[in-house]
């Protein structure tokens, strides 16, 4: 992360990433499609932006599961793994250094 700005914006970027999990995996349990979509699709723009292209592919994983009217509850595995990335995300993004300058 050496754009000072992205660097900035992590940590929130990380908060709302979990978030978001949670909310995926309310919608898959529930078998709600059409929110499973939406926030899957969120899911993957935001870490495709950010540089975490396997949260990305992860999360379209799901958007198409979603959208294509597929067994929903066969994207828990992925949700699963998106909740883990997410710990590790929270993790690494907590151990990078604090930039002060104004």
């Amino acid at each position: 992360m050496d754009d000072p700005i992205v660097r900035q914006l992590l940590p929130q970027f990380a908060v709302t990433l979990h978030k978001r999990v949670l909310g995926l995996r309310e919608a898959v349990v529930t078998g709600d499609a059409t929110e499973a979509c939406k926030i899957a699709h969120m899911i993957r723009g935001a870490a495709g932006s950010y540089g975490y292209p396997s949260v990305a592919d992860i999360a379209g994983r799901v958007e198409i599961r979603a959208s294509s009217g597929r067994d929903l509850a066969a994207s828990l595995s992925d949700v699963d793994e998106l909740a883990t990335l997410s710990a590790a995300i929270r993790v690494a993004i907590g151990s990078l250094p604090v930039d002060n300058a104004e």
